[in-house]
């Protein structure tokens, strides 16, 4: 449990609740909510490191927020003017794949979706998110999610978070 607190960055949160898969999580006080999905599986860097990643749902400020947790430190995809972006493949069950750019967290092992209304109606709307990601140095990575339940999961949002 030390470690789910940690990864979120919660301080003072109250025990993870799981439904159909995804951990819920609230900051005392009500101030941030957060639902997790760790992936069908671990990734490993070329350095060797390996990490289980994550989506999470946040609803901080009143509004939305999707993030990549990958657990590894993201490539900034070759920019060298603005390195706080992270590219993407991302493909929806059995649609084909697309590229997003993703902004990269400070501590640059996560990235937030861009339009996260849109990309929350999308992952509602599917039951399989398959993400390409390339780890800092590394060759690419693939991480799979399965999105069932995330509804249900959402519900404690509600009232709190302007969907």
């Amino acid at each position: 449990m030390l470690l789910f607190l940690l990864a979120l960055n919660l301080a003072n949160a109250e025990s993870p609740e799981s439904s159909s898969g995804w951990l819920k999580a609230t900051q005392t006080g009500g101030q941030q909510l957060a639902v997790i999905r760790d992936a069908n599986g671990k990734v490993t860097d070329k350095q060797g490191t390996t990490a289980v990643p994550q989506l999470e749902l946040r609803c901080g400020s009143g509004h939305p927020e999707l993030w990549l947790k990958a657990g590894l430190t993201l490539d900034s995809g070759g920019d060298l003017y603005d390195d706080s972006w992270a590219l993407a493949e991302i493909a929806y069950d059995d649609e084909p794949a697309a590229v997003y750019k993703l902004r990269r967290g400070q501590w640059r092992d996560s990235a937030k979706f861009r339009k996260s209304r849109k990309t929350l109606d999308t992952w509602l709307s599917h039951s399989t998110l398959t993400i390409a990601f390339v780890p800092f140095a590394s060759d690419p990575v693939i991480a799979t999610f399965d999105l069932r339940g995330l509804e249900e999961a959402m519900k404690h949002f509600v009232g709190r978070c302007s969907w």
